[in-house]
């Protein structure tokens, strides 16, 4: 059979004759069909190998898979500039209905849920590597199977390869959402390592996911993430909800990030309007519950960011300035249990799945 022009020959011989690369799976049976049918060359014996072929140490796999990786990752321009130029576009839908220079009592509740519109959106967008995911996991099902391949190994260098474009990300889109939102730049830092943890959760859940194929892995991930951004105490009060959906409003990562997110939007800001101060000649019902402040017939909240965080508190946000780190550190959690979970998924899928 004629190889094609420019290609090299390993290259042109393994779409002769593997079903993995083959644009045509009949034509390598036809192929191999034909190959069995010669007559077998004459005075030719196989004796025994001198010794075991040599298996890749560590650190040889790790090298080649973290390269392979890299050409893989930035070879489909979706896994970076897609992301990022959906980041852009995102926040750039938010700004447009959320006024970041407003700071009226009403523009609070809108502030809120720009913030939660805009972490419903964000937590989907990882769906759209699952293809890139899914055919890789189908590729080094094999290696693995044939002991090739450490399934740590790759998972390590799946993630060393996303670091750079996650973190860019991140920079470019809560600086956009910093600028049009208005937000007070000496919580930027915070804000920005949270989205980089909260990024990194959602891209392992869909590498997690891809294991188990192209249409489950993206069904089983979009209701993960849906059911993570509708029980988180936002809709409605955590202590309102059933078990077990109470259990996964207080541990689902959407709820860490928005509860962080809703500290450093209020903790230091500018006074809102449209709250008065509670005096001894106050008539208002506000004054007389107990509160400091009224703000007559329009929604209330308060004036200063610590009022606003208490009067939201009945929807379980946490108001106290010690509970950004603790947060972040449950992201890191679920992050590493996704990959985890990642790394068992191949071994199962190399030992259970039927040899092809």
């Amino acid at each position: 059979m004629p190889f094609p022009e420019r290609m090299s020959i390993p290259e042109a011989a393994l779409n002769l004759i593997n079903r993995d690369f083959a644009q045509d799976p009949t034509a390598v049976d036809k192929a191999l069909d034909l190959w069995a049918a010669k007559k077998p060359l004459a005075n030719v014996t196989a004796g025994p190998l001198a010794s075991s072929p040599k298996t890749a140490s560590m650190m040889e796999q790790f090298s080649v898979l973290t390269k392979r990786s890299i050409v893989n990752y930035f070879r489909d321009k979706t896994n970076w500039m897609g992301r990022i130029i959906v980041h852009i576009i995102i926040q750039m839908l938010v700004a447009a209905f959320v006024p970041g220079g407003e700071y009226s009592q009403d523009q609070i509740q809108i502030k809120q849920g720009g913030l939660i519109l805009l972490l419903m959106i964000v937590s989907m967008i990882p769906l759209l590597n699952i293809p890139y995911y899914t055919s890789e996991m189908k590729l080094l099902e094999i290696e693995v199977r044939e002991g090739k391949v450490n399934p740590a190994l790759y998972i390590l260098a799946s993630t060393i390869v996303e670091i750079p474009v996650i973190v860019a990300t991140s920079a470019i889109s809560m600086s956009i959402f910093y600028g049009l939102a208005k937000w007070s730049w000496s919580t930027f830092p915070e804000a920005f390592g949270l989205f980089v943890a909260f990024l990194f959760v959602y891209e392992a859940l869909a590498q997690t996911c891809s294991s188990f194929g192209l249409i489950a892995g993206m069904m089983s991930f979009m209701t993960i993430v849906d059911q993570g951004n509708t029980f988180n105490g936002v809709l409605s009060p955590i202590e309102d909800s059933e078990y077990p959906f109470k259990f996964l409003a207080a541990i689902t990562p959407a709820r860490h990030m928005l509860t962080s997110l809703t500290y450093l939007q209020f903790s230091d800001t500018r006074d809102f309007e449209g709250a008065k101060e509670c005096t001894w000649f106050s008539v208002d019902k506000y004054c007389f519950a107990g509160s400091s402040f009224y703000c007559g017939s329009q929604p209330c909240f308060g004036r200063t960011g610590k009022e606003i965080l208490a009067s939201l508190e009945y929807q379980g946000f946490d108001k106290s300035p010690d509970q950004v780190g603790p947060r972040a550190l449950a992201l890191v959690y679920w992050f590493v249990l996704f990959k985890l979970i990642s790394i068992l998924r191949m071994y199962m899928m190399a030992k259970f799945s039927p040899r092809k």
